[in-house]
């Protein structure tokens, strides 16, 4: 094929998948509050017959809301499983009966969905108050753990003893977010309170300087993740009010591609902004706003506003924090009172 036919239908498969992207609406009825508190983490369920949503909020609550569901509250099936902020859930990606949640208890937990009961999977020392901030899957049977004392603990769930079958000192302040990489799954990108985020090879772990590469930042990381099915991008989020974007085909060689402006200043009352992948592709991310009329916005890599998602009268407060489905056209936001916001 001709490079310019080439060029044009790459660009028309582009702006047809935007178009059916921003054809999502929000109603009132798909607006609903979950947990008592400020949401501090979020996912969406791969299945593709039932839509359900898990929000994890500011004081160890988290909720699972069956969309189409009348059982419970509107759906809604509320648990107490810790006593401070559920800082990250996932949908176990290769076991859909399984949801991992990770809390400033120092606790990370799989809950089996058939049951609804909690076991304890990671567990730190309770006299050092060691946070657990996020996870990710290295393998079917192993979790990388972001931890608030700057290390990353990897734990084998089919070892009994909720310990860390390796810990690895990597940043020299809390971490905030943990990726692994989607094919070469031995490198991870982490963010941190400091201003770098990191990228790891498993297979050569010992201190803090053997990072293969350094993401600098202005300041702080709030969150850095590999793009969705190559890896060959990181997408990170900072308190320097910037989104940037690193090419990381070949991970030791990382370089900054874009870094664009945008306004990160959530303040204290709010979770902090964290951009993220849409699930299919590797040129479009998603992102939470401070402009009015309060908005979701969707951006090419690039920093281009491809669309927004608004509406003013079932939207009048800031989603910090929002998840994409990975096959099907749903997103879903969540804000500091502990609504969520779904758009089909």
């Amino acid at each position: 094929m001709p490079v310019l036919k080439q060029a044009t239908l790459i660009v028309f498969i582009f702006c047809s998948f935007v178009s059916f992207f921003e054809s999502m609406r929000l109603t009132q009825e798909h607006v609903i509050k979950v947990v008592p508190n400020r949401i501090f983490s979020l996912d969406i369920h791969p299945s593709e017959t039932r839509t359900l949503i898990c929000a994890g909020d500011k004081w160890g609550y988290l909720a699972l809301w069956d969309v189409d569901s009348a059982s419970g509250n509107d759906g809604v099936h509320l648990y107490q499983p810790y006593s401070r902020p559920v800082s990250d859930v996932i949908f176990d990606p290769f076991d859909s009966g399984k949801l991992y949640s990770a809390s400033y208890d120092g606790v990370v937990r799989c809950a089996d969905l058939s049951t609804g009961v909690f076991n304890e999977v990671f567990v730190t020392d309770e006299d050092d108050d060691i946070l657990c901030k996020a996870v990710d899957f290295i393998s079917a049977q192993t979790l990388a753990v972001a931890l608030g004392d700057g290390t990353m603990a990897v734990v084998d769930t089919r070892i009994p003893g909720c310990t860390a079958e390796h810990t690895y000192y990597v940043h020299k302040k809390g971490l905030r977010t943990v990726s692994v990489h989607p094919v070469d799954r031995q490198y991870i990108v982490t963010s941190a309170a400091e201003s770098y985020a990191k990228i790891w090879d498993l297979r050569n772990m010992k201190k803090p300087t053997s990072s293969i590469a350094e993401l600098p930042h202005g300041k702080s990381v709030s969150s850095a993740y590999f793009s969705p099915l190559t890896g060959h991008k990181v997408l990170t989020t900072s308190t320097d009010d910037t989104i940037r974007v690193f090419d990381s085909t070949h991970p030791e060689q990382s370089t900054t591609l874009h870094s664009i402006r945008h306004n990160n200043h959530t303040g204290r009352w709010l979770t902090r902004f964290q951009a993220i992948w849409h699930p299919t592709r590797e040129d479009l991310f998603v992102v939470g706003s401070m402009v009015h009329p309060r908005r979701v916005e969707v951006m090419s890599d690039e920093g281009r506003i491809l669309t927004t998602f608004s509406n003013e009268e079932c939207l009048g407060s800031v989603c910090s924090i929002n998840a994409i489905h990975p096959t099907k056209n749903i997103m879903v936001g969540g804000n500091s009172s502990g609504k969520l916001h779904l758009w089909m």
